[in-house]
Formats: C-alpha cells, structure tokens, sequence
C-alpha cells in the first residue's frame, strides 16, 4: 500500500475533533486537536503494524467543517487547513 491518509475534521455538534481513517479502520476523538494528533500518529503506526500495512507515509489532512457549497453542481468540499 501506498500513503494512509487520515481526515481529521471538526464536528461542532459534538464540539471534539474527531479523526477517521477506512485503510486502517481507525476512528477517534478528541476535544483538543493537539491531543487527537498524537492519539492519530500512535494509533495510526500501531495500526498499521497490528494490520501488517506497509506504507511509505501516514498524511494528516485537516477539514475545517465550515463546508462551501458549490451550487454548479451541489459539490461539497471543505477548506483546507495547513496544505
């Protein structure tokens, strides 16, 4: 396998930052960022070991959920924090 990309996105509903990667069947969250990041680098290594993936890099993309709605073609997409 390639790069593992973890999307971590805020959920003001549920006022935490929460973390969800399908490649390794990782979930979680947090109410500070930070604090989900570490969790995010340890589980997703440890996962990844666990689940014998081997990868060339982990990326971490952040989602600011303050959604733009592109009313061309109804697109969902969020805005990017950090690259």
């Amino acid at each position: 396998m390639g790069d593992i990309i973890v999307i971590v996105m805020w959920d003001a509903e549920a006022v935490v930052w929460t973390a969800i990667c399908d490649d390794l069947g990782l979930a979680l969250e947090s109410e500070s960022y930070d604090k989900l990041i570490d969790r995010v680098i340890g589980a997703a290594l440890e996962m990844a070991r666990i689940k014998d993936i081997g990868c060339s890099s982990i990326t971490i993309s952040t989602c600011d959920m303050r959604y733009l709605l592109d009313p061309q073609n109804m697109r969902v997409s969020c805005l990017r924090e950090g690259g």
